[in-house]
């Protein structure tokens, strides 16, 4: 990144956009932490009744990998995501091992979006809102990183 004043403006709508990530991720992570490990939601998983298909899609055999809640994971990889973003942008000058790193990470994050949205809609025929909206603000993110911020603020060196 050059050090002109114009391309040190705070570039607000990534920062949003992974704050939504990391908020949503944070929500679902604490509704399944409480679900899968304290019993906590709706008392009981037998009187759970999946009447959304949030709580579904929370029920199913896709909604943990290893035994952790797959929000966990995305709550991780979106503070991760920032945390490298944020190096990016404070960087001087273009940091190749950061940025690739980002770069990896984000298309992972872009895979296992798809591959979530794969399952929910055509595996368990369901929706969840919640999976739905980190999945397209992933998407929104990655695009306006590789469309946008990528070519005037990185490529720009």
């Amino acid at each position: 990144m050059s050090n002109s004043p114009e391309n040190k403006k705070m570039p607000l709508i990534p920062f949003m956009l992974l704050g939504v990530l990391i908020i949503n991720s944070a929500v679902l992570s604490y509704k399944y932490i409480n679900f899968y490990y304290f019993r906590d939601i709706l008392t009981d998983i037998n009187g759970l009744a999946c009447t959304t298909d949030c709580d579904a899609v929370m029920l199913s055999k896709f909604a943990m990998i290893f035994g952790i809640p797959t929000p966990i994971y995305g709550l991780f990889a979106f503070i991760v995501l920032t945390v490298l973003f944020i190096r990016l942008y404070l960087s001087d000058s273009s940091n190749k091992k950061v940025e690739q790193n980002f770069e990896l990470l984000l298309i992972t994050c872009v895979v296992f979006a798809v591959v979530f949205i794969y399952l929910m809609y055509f595996k368990l025929e369901l929706i969840c809102k919640f999976c739905m909206l980190s999945h397209i603000t992933t998407f929104i993110f990655a695009a306006y990183y590789f469309i946008y911020y990528k070519t005037r603020y990185i490529d720009n060196d």
